[in-house]
């Protein structure tokens, strides 16, 4: 009977001791992604004005196209800018601690097994 209660109480600490591991990597886990995230809403506020400009740029692109004497280069330019600007605005609108996380193969959060 002693043999049993020291095992139950040894599987007792080891499971605390998994379960407070778990609990103090998933809180470092966590804190780092709040950080990333407010760091990733700081770069993404910018979001409607590139919005804008490429809204912006489109019109002017449009305008220059029906223009009777049209400037290649000039035209050139816009299109390159405002692909430029679209790929930045996607990136950045799918920009986050989770989604980076991922894709690099890293887990987000941390299950630790017996």
């Amino acid at each position: 009977m002693y043999m049993i209660f020291l095992k139950s109480t040894e599987l007792k600490f080891k499971n605390e001791g998994y379960s407070k591991c778990q609990s103090i990597f998933n809180e470092k886990i966590e804190k780092q992604k709040r950080i990333f995230d407010e760091k990733a809403r700081g770069l993404v506020r910018n979001l409607d004005k590139k919005e804008q400009l490429i809204k912006d740029l489109l019109l002017m692109l449009q305008k220059e196209k029906n223009k009777p004497n049209k400037d290649p280069d000039y035209i050139n330019t816009l299109e390159k800018s405002i692909y430029v600007l679209q790929e930045d605005y996607k990136n950045l609108a799918e920009f986050s601690a989770n989604n980076v996380l991922q894709s690099k193969g890293i887990p987000t959060q941390v299950k630790l097994l017996e």
